[in-house]
């Protein structure tokens, strides 16, 4: 099964139409934007499938989102609402965030630049994406009564292609994540020193005047 192909086949064309009114293209632009989105989208998620891990988050995000179900989104009707329009694009947000961590971003910046879109139209149009692709891997799960091994193996037959429709893709996903900036007992332990290692240059000249003092007075006293 070609998964691209799969979900082009569900963007109808009165679908595109009504994502480019939202989002200020034609649908020629539309159109073509969205062939470069969703195969960015799909080697981002092949990738991550690809190995047991990776496909196991992917089944508990369907689990999690309840993309399992038969009911869970009419586009058609969706569009048509304001309200769950926006809360349809926040899950696709949320999906983003899950799929990818802080690399979602990058993703987002890399095929912006592929596609001459601004970060928000590239945004929304990823976020749009996402269930949808989600969505169609759930079908696939549960016709195919897939557990996270079968899924694997079928997200490593659909990698290698997909990451290499779009020129980086694949290197931004080999990347490792980037760390996050957490302090350590041993950074806390290093500003202490330093303050009292400039505390003693102060105190320690005070405390020899003073013991110095201390002598001379003794001195002068034992004179008498």
């Amino acid at each position: 099964m070609n998964l691209l192909n799969s979900i082009k086949e569900d963007l109808t064309d009165g679908l595109v139409d009504r994502l480019s009114d939202m989002v200020g293209l034609s649908s020629n632009d539309t159109g073509s934007a969205l062939d470069i989105f969703l195969s960015g989208l799909l080697g981002g998620i092949a990738h991550k499938g690809s190995s047991i891990q990776g496909a196991n988050t992917i089944l508990d995000i369907i689990k999690q989102n309840r993309l399992d179900r038969d009911d869970t989104f009419d586009l058609a009707k969706i569009f048509n609402d304001d309200k769950k329009t926006s809360d349809y694009l926040e899950t696709g947000t949320n999906l983003l965030k899950s799929l990818f961590g802080n690399k979602k971003e990058e993703l987002i910046d890399l095929l912006t630049r592929k596609s001459g879109l601004n970060n928000t139209i590239g945004s929304k149009l990823l976020s749009f994406l996402a269930p949808i692709a989600i969505k169609k891997i759930a079908v696939i799960v549960s016709n195919h009564d897939f557990e996270a091994k079968a899924l694997s193996d079928f997200f490593s037959n659909e990698n290698n292609d997909l990451l290499g429709m779009i020129p980086g893709l694949g290197i931004l996903f080999s990347k490792p994540d980037k760390p996050k900036k957490v302090h350590s007992i041993e950074g806390y332990d290093k500003v202490p020193e330093k303050q009292n290692s400039s505390l003693w240059k102060w105190l320690l000249p005070l405390i020899i005047i003073g013991l110095l003092w201390v002598i001379l007075k003794s001195h002068r006293f034992s004179g008498f």
